[in-house]
């Protein structure tokens, strides 16, 4: 008699075992998945966004020493920004004259090539947070860095009624702890490097008398780069920024004053 009763049970409960979820079950699933998406998407961008901050650091960082080296080389002088160095030569970047200073062996002398700066040395002069690697126009006429020099920083002298360009002395900054020697600069556009001497910034603060004026500032475009000569805000609202006394920080939009720029303040 029991033997039967337990068979029964045994046959009735096989008959209604569960061989899945049901739907409020895998809807709470759901629901859980995209919560932990939305909480950790954004700290992952984050977390790329603040490594390729710091890359850029680094290289301004590695620039600045490159820099230095030279200038205890050359008199004390910074590097050119831009222009010609003899009379009737050829335009020079800053970065044409720093670069034999971080290029390795397999480098040419000037560590230049016909389409500017070579290739290896573009992860340094080429900040991380301007263009990802897929981006770089290999074609670009003259691919060279996407930092900008300080315009101010060059000396124009006249020789025979022709100009040549040289760097300032650094003795001649009064105050380089607050005065820019590099900066996140705008780019022509993708795949293009930025203007050497932060030229309209340059126009701009070349004869202020105006130390705690605001540097007129930029939107980015639909591309989100910001206007040729300008400085450009793309370290997530910020500037990557090198002073002349060696120390790199990063500057907020509308941070920037004349006296970051002019040597005189």
């Amino acid at each position: 008699m029991n033997t039967t009763s337990n068979t029964s049970c045994s046959v009735f409960n096989r008959g209604h075992s569960r061989n899945g979820f049901t739907l409020i079950e895998l809807l709470v699933v759901i629901a859980i998945i995209a919560i932990l998406s939305a909480i950790l998407v954004p700290a992952i961008n984050m977390s790329r966004q603040s490594a390729l901050s710091a890359k850029s650091v680094s290289n301004l960082r590695q620039i600045g020493v490159a820099m230095f080296a030279r200038a205890s080389d050359n008199n004390g002088r910074f590097p050119i920004t831009f222009g010609p160095q003899i009379q009737n030569g050829p335009n020079l970047l800053w970065s044409h004259e720093v670069a034999p200073y971080i290029s390795g062996s397999d480098q040419a002398p000037s560590g230049v090539s016909a389409l500017g700066l070579v290739e290896s040395l573009w992860p340094i002069f080429i900040s991380p947070t301007t263009i990802a690697p897929g981006e770089i126009n290999k074609s670009a006429p003259y691919l060279d860095s996407t930092y900008s020099m300080n315009g101010n920083l060059n000396e124009i002298a006249t020789l025979d009624d022709t100009s040549i360009s040289r760097g300032l002395p650094t003795i001649r900054v009064d105050n380089p702890a607050q005065t820019v020697l590099l900066v996140d600069g705008g780019q022509w556009a993708i795949g293009s490097q930025a203007d050497a001497s932060l030229y309209s910034v340059y126009q701009e603060t070349k004869n202020s008398t105006t130390p705690d004026a605001s540097v007129s500032t930029t939107s980015p475009d639909g591309n989100g780069l910001y206007g040729h000569g300008t400085v450009s805000y793309r370290d997530q609202g910020r500037a990557a920024t090198l002073w002349c006394d060696g120390h790199v920080s990063h500057v907020e939009k509308g941070e920037f004053k004349h006296k970051h720029f002019a040597i005189n303040f």
